[in-house]
């Protein structure tokens, strides 16, 4: 038994809707009307479409339909970027997050039934039970986190809100020079299945005010144009020092100031109690912001022996950020790597909250300090974290499979020869090995072992699945509840669409990856 702390890919992945296992796809139910699907359908060319989602023709041509047309369309798939069904809503909430990860790429959501030398059956609820041949598997993941998902988006906007500074609130130099409508609405937007800060506005922060646990993983996908400079900030509390409008004093309000780029004291007044990681170019910095009963406010610099990043001057990033209340550790990873770790150490017992730890919330939230800037925040997930010490990409090995237990160290090499009845059978150096598939948190297999896959075709689309299971295939059919597709490693299935939130028609140019034209 190796007990060496680990690499730990995050697959966040975990989705479950009604079965359907029919020969013919059934008649669309009363409850949609004309037999559809609310949502948006975004062309390629930026345009976008409201209305309702009717399914496929035999020819591979979408279907939509809105009360204003006489006759339903039918668009190319060559033409179509992205369908959001619901405003990216599901139907049906996610139960497990017990996945498969594929070696098209694809991370099939389901309940182990059975692995021996030849397929994974896979029962799931959005397509009944799938048969995946053993070679084109290239992880399961039974319990990848040790907890639950807390939060995945952000697929509709009115879950999070905008809140400015207190005591240093952006002011104009002249309000009569302003430019454009002066009701037109800056700073942070909400498209498709992200959020936008495209033009200069007030330095105004986005936050969830709930939702992070206390050990918590929380990842996201930050984009930029014109280098990026965001705090992210996590387990805030949101207290807000008094506002010195609010003392009716003329000395006071001449206090507040200006907003400059770069001025950290601006996140007590935004976060309250909580810790800020500020995103550089060059550099990450973290920070202790806490604001006292009277009201006063600080915000310390956490000193780290390494932090030094190459973000560059456009690009994007998938930043991950663990913490742990109780431990007081909280680690930075960015793309999968390991980048800086800082230690909030307190005089922990039983269960005992650490007294050091600053973030005194479970909310989490965003900040410009470039006002000027272009980003655009997506992929946000919040799990709980069972304590993993690290991330990274490197368990998987040429030879050997590699099972990895959910206390987060121990991990086990050689050859995994069946699961059944609930256990997972392994042939090792020094001996045979059955575990509980409840104390697995993950199972990679040996790279010799997964085979190459060609290119998808250029009519192949990918399903995304609440919260981020992702499904892939050519649609042969489908109406507003199901599409059949050819999937290249399953054969033609069936796919239920309650659990479904976007369907991605151009694949290769990866999920939601294009800019907003409107940004």
């Amino acid at each position: 038994m190796n007990s060496t702390l680990l690499r730990i890919p995050i697959l966040l992945a975990a989705a479950h809707a009604t079965a359907f296992a029919a020969e013919t796809l059934p008649e669309p139910p009363a409850s949609h009307p004309g037999g559809g699907i609310e949502g948006l359908l975004g062309f390629t060319n930026g345009d976008q479409l409201h209305g309702q989602y009717l399914g496929f023709t035999a020819d591979r041509r979408l279907l939509w339909q809105r009360d204003d047309l006489n006759d339903s369309p039918e668009f190319a798939l060559s033409n179509i970027r992205r369908v959001i069904l619901r405003s990216g809503r599901p139907e049906k909430a996610a139960e497990s997050s017990t996945h498969v990860a594929t070696a098209e790429g694809d991370l099939i959501p389901g309940e182990i039934i059975s692995l021996d030398d030849d397929r994974l059956l896979l029962e799931t609820l959005f397509a009944g039970t799938l048969d995946i041949p053993r070679d084109r598997i290239e992880s399961i993941a039974p319990n990848p986190f040790g907890g639950r998902i807390s939060y995945q988006g952000p697929f509709a906007g009115d879950t999070w809100e905008k809140l400015e500074p207190v005591s240093r609130r952006y002011e104009q130099s002249d309000p009569d020079e302003a430019d454009g409508d002066p009701g037109e609405t800056k700073g942070w937007q909400h498209s498709g299945a992200a959020w936008y800060w495209a033009s200069e506005g007030p330095p105004t922060a986005l936050v969830r005010k709930d939702g992070m646990p206390e050990s918590t993983i929380f990842r996201c996908k930050v984009s930029w144009k014109s280098r990026i400079s965001m705090g992210i900030a996590f387990h805030a509390d949101f207290q807000r020092p008094p506002s010195p409008e609010q003392d009716g004093d003329d000395d006071d309000r001449r206090r507040v100031r200006r907003f400059h780029a770069g001025d950290t004291a601006v996140y007590a007044d935004l976060f309250g109690n909580s810790y800020v990681l500020q995103v550089n170019p060059t550099h990450v910095l973290l920070f202790r912001s806490t604001v006292d009963e009277e009201g006063n406010t600080s915000v310390d610099r956490m000193q780290t022996s390494f932090n030094n990043v190459r973000l560059g001057e456009s690009g994007s990033a998938l930043i991950e950020i663990r913490a742990s209340r109780r431990t007081g550790d909280i680690s930075l990873f960015i793309n999968d790597e390991f980048v800086a770790q800082w230690s909030e150490i307190g005089h922990l017992h039983d269960d005992a909250i650490s007294a050091s730890y600053a973030g005194a919330g479970s909310g989490f939230g965003f900040f410009m300090q470039r006002l000027d800037s272009v980003a655009r925040v997506s992929d946000v997930t919040v799990a709980e974290w069972n304590g993993m010490p690290d991330s990274a990409r490197s368990m998987q090995t040429d030879e050997h499979d590699v099972v990895l237990l959910t206390n987060g160290a121990d991990r086990f090499s050689g050859e995994v020869t069946g699961i059944a009845n609930g256990r997972v059978s392994l042939a090792g150096r020094y001996g045979e090995f059955e575990f509980p598939v409840d104390e697995v948190a993950k199972i990679r297999f040996s790279r010799e072992s997964v085979a190459e896959v060609e290119s998808p075709p250029s009519d192949n689309i990918r399903m995304h699945l609440h919260p981020n299971g992702i499904i892939s295939g050519v649609p042969l059919s489908g109406d507003g509840t199901h599409v059949r597709l050819e999937h290249p490693a399953c054969g033609v299935i069936d796919v239920e669409l309650s659990t479904a939130m976007i369907l991605d028609m151009n694949p290769g140019h990866g999920f939601l990856e294009d800019w907003d034209p409107d940004f």
